[in-house]
């Protein structure tokens, strides 16, 4: 199908009007580059404009929630100083900290007052760095104030600096400006909201005359579950995948002639979050993309006697917008509340008038103007299963199942003894020494699904969220349980598996497998970083350095031509590609790294070399051309 034949409509519930809270925009502060030693040499200049008098400084600390990191890099030592010439020479020392090391002030201001003096250029010069990591020191602040009389001197005035980390306008929260821009803190970054309930759409319509064949495309912004007459649509898992919101979204094509009849019929479909509305990256608050979830689906089944009738997405579609699924998230889990469900929504002869209060007249949406563009890569599927391989019961009604291998995906949990009561399953890649699941490298992330149904045998699993771990902590169990009540369910993008590897060496044997349990658990649509914590994104630097083994081991070409239009989608009327991509709001990405911008180079001409199929390059050449011209103009001497 293509985007000029669709005849239906993006619909459903009523608009949010819940506010975004959280800035995509994020302001953390200064940040200098990164040193592999403590006493590199680091400063930060600030232009009064003219000569002032001033009597105290005021340093605040950068706060980094995400990372519960309050006082993040404040530096160790340090002096003020201040000079009539750019230059410093000379210049007073006003303020000296460099005889030992200043105490992280945490979220307090650092504040000292000094005899009155006049000078125009005022710097703090940075003698030690803090630590990041391993032989990684840096400085950071969220501003630098320098006053008279309690009167801040320097709100956005000039600021030069030895070097900064970041110092453009499309960046992560650092830039040179911020330490002068009055504000005094870095970024609030709250807990994460939950998702709210996934809303149900229905539409019941009649077949007269034999069918031939039948074809339901399909899409959503968010995660859509389809059923026709009350079965699930295909196999598909977390449709229509992640791409750039902002200009595509992919559609997914089904042959559902076995799933209709003669007579009445009924298209059902839920909706969740996903990638659309979900939080991203360390973005904890839903609307990154957009906050409103919307189906489109078009039916076009062909009759024996040669004629068509097509069902659309549109007004007379209902929907009920407290569904038994009452929160979704890619990073977080699902909750279910089973005693929620309706029976039978999605078949014929149910009638929404019983509840004639809760089912409402779907809404049609106009203002959506995405492009609706065919699914190119192999879909999401779940690829596996594996059972667990024992049992730790590391404290009271708390169960923890080593699934025996780390992996990405979600869990079915089966119990033919069931009493009602929710269960709670959380996700963790490892123990802690007392066997307790370990989950501080998630970040934000929660990995927790849980479920109430009412009593009787249940089996669960999600549908519209996905975890990496190896363990699963199980609580609510009324009974000690067996292996067989946990099921792990591997998800992946189901590229064909086309090279294999074993040798003699045990451990290089080992080695091979852990490179491909490592794919499987990164190509989630796109090739991601990460399967676990509060990122998961489609870091380009990374996946290029790995496309060539991902090559090897699977048949990548129709994932990586779809990841490849993500890129352009990506790209800035400048030429420049994201460092990740799908890309997210342009204040929020970052743009052009080298070796991460190179994906957009270097995979192209691999899938060509492999598949030799120059689709690729053709579709690739403009961007290219592009991206190179912009290069070209910041690099004049081709140095």
């Amino acid at each position: 199908m293509t985007h000029g034949i669709w005849k239906a409509q993006w619909i459903g519930a009523s608009a949010d009007t819940t506010p975004v809270l959280y800035p995509i925009h994020l302001r953390f502060g200064f940040h200098t580059e990164f040193s592999q030693k403590s006493n590199t040499i680091k400063w930060v200049i600030l232009d009064l404009g003219k000569t002032r008098e001033i009597n105290e400084v005021k340093l605040y600390p950068a706060d980094l929630s995400a990372i519960n990191a309050k006082g993040y890099l404040f530096p160790v030592r340090f002096r003020i100083d201040v000079s009539d010439n750019p230059g410093f020479e000379p210049f007073k020392t006003v303020i000296d900290a460099t005889k030992k090391n200043v105490p992280n002030p945490g979220d307090k201001v650092w504040e000292r007052s000094f005899q009155m003096v006049s000078a125009r250029y005022i710097r703090l010069f940075i003698t030690k760095l803090a630590q990041r990591n391993k032989n990684v020191y840096a400085a950071s602040l969220a501003e630098f104030q320098v006053l008279h009389h309690g009167e801040n001197s320097v709100l956005n005035a000039a600021v030069t600096a030895s070097d900064t980390l970041i110092n453009n306008n499309d960046n992560g929260g650092w830039n040179i400006s911020y330490i002068t821009d009055g504000s005094t803190q870095s970024s609030y970054i709250p807990k994460m909201e939950p998702s709210p309930p996934s809303p149900l759409l229905r539409k019941e319509f009649s077949i007269s005359g034999k069918i031939k064949r039948a074809f339901l495309y399909i899409s959503a912004l968010g995660l859509y579950q389809a059923t026709v007459n009350g079965k699930k649509v295909g196999d598909y898992i977390l449709a229509p995948e992640w791409t750039d919101y902002r200009k595509r979204v992919q559609y997914q094509t089904y042959n559902v002639t076995p799933l209709l009849r003669d007579g009445k019929n009924v298209i059902g479909a839920m909706l969740a979050d996903g990638w659309y509305v979900g939080p991203l990256m360390t973005n904890p608050q839903r609307g990154v993309y957009g906050i409103n979830r919307r189906l489109i689906a078009q039916l076009e089944i062909e009759k024996e006697d040669g004629s068509w009738e097509t069902i659309c997405t549109d007004s007379s579609w209902k929907v009920y917008p407290n569904g038994p699924v009452r929160s979704a998230s890619v990073y977080n889990g699902e909750t279910y509340h089973g005693n929620l469900a309706i029976k039978g929504w999605a078949t014929p002869g149910y009638d929404p008038a019983i509840l004639l209060s809760k089912w409402n007249k779907a809404t049609m949406d106009t203002t959506v103007h995405v492009l609706l563009s065919s699914q190119r890569d192999q879909p999401l599927r779940i690829i596996s299963t594996i059972k667990p391989v024992q049992i730790i019961h590391p404290g009271k009604d708390v169960y923890i199942f080593d699934i025996g291998q780390n992996f990405a995906g979600w869990c079915q949990i089966n119990l033919p003894e069931y009493e009602g009561q929710q269960i709670v399953l959380h996700h963790g890649e490892m123990l802690n020494k007392d066997s307790t699941l370990y989950t501080a490298n998630l970040r934000g992330a929660g990995q927790v699904d849980s479920f109430s149904a009412p009593p009787s045998p249940v089996s669960f699993e999600p549908c519209f969220t996905y975890h990496g771990f190896r363990y699963v902590s199980v609580t609510g169990l009324h009974h000690a349980p067996g292996l067989s009540v946990v099921t792990g369910r591997v998800i992946s993008s189901s590229n064909p598996q086309t090279g294999h590897f074993s040798c003699s060496d045990s451990l290089l044997n080992k080695l091979w497998e852990n490179i491909l349990w490592t794919q499987w658990s990164n190509t989630m649509g796109v090739p991601t970083d990460c399967p676990q914590r509060d990122e998961r994104m489609g870091w380009m630097g990374d996946a290029q350095v790995f496309s060539q083994t991902a090559i090897f081991n699977m048949d990548m070409s129709g994932f990586y031509t779809k990841w490849m239009q993500d890129i352009r989608d990506g790209q800035l009327a400048d030429g420049r590609f994201p460092d990740y991509a799908p890309a997210l709001n342009t204040s929020f990405s970052y743009y052009n790294a080298p070796g991460w911008a190179d994906a957009a180079v270097i995979i192209p001409w691999r899938l060509y070399l492999n598949y030799n199929d120059k689709r690729i390059l053709e579709e690739q050449y403009t961007a290219l051309k592009k991206y190179n011209a912009f290069i070209k103009k910041m690099n004049p001497d081709l140095i």
